[in-house]
């Protein structure tokens, strides 16, 4: 491994997790997936930020509408649980193995 980790969230690297009746952009997720690969990257499944916040019934919005102060302060709170290390037994840890 390169020692580099990429923290992707689960609705990029699975492209049927969205909201019911959006289309599902496989093309995308393989682009991914086939970098990473490629650069040899670890990769660390995140949940769907979208997901958490809205819930599974929720509606599609655009990108200025998840432009809120309460989207971005729901999204630093997820950030600083990654970062405490708490999550995966420390980040730190993760690059040992």
């Amino acid at each position: 491994m390169s020692g580099r980790v990429a923290f992707l969230a689960h609705c990029l690297l699975n492209p049927l997790a969205k909201i019911q009746g959006a289309s599902a952009n496989e093309t995308l997720s393989k682009k991914v997936l086939k970098t990473l690969m490629e650069n040899r990257c670890g990769i660390i499944q995140l949940t769907c930020p979208e997901l958490l916040h809205g819930g599974l019934a929720r509606w599609g919005q655009t990108r200025d509408q998840y432009s809120s102060v309460f989207f971005r302060k729901h999204c630093q709170g997820l950030a600083e649980v990654i970062a405490d290390g708490k999550t995966f037994g420390g980040i730190r840890r993760y690059h040992l193995h």
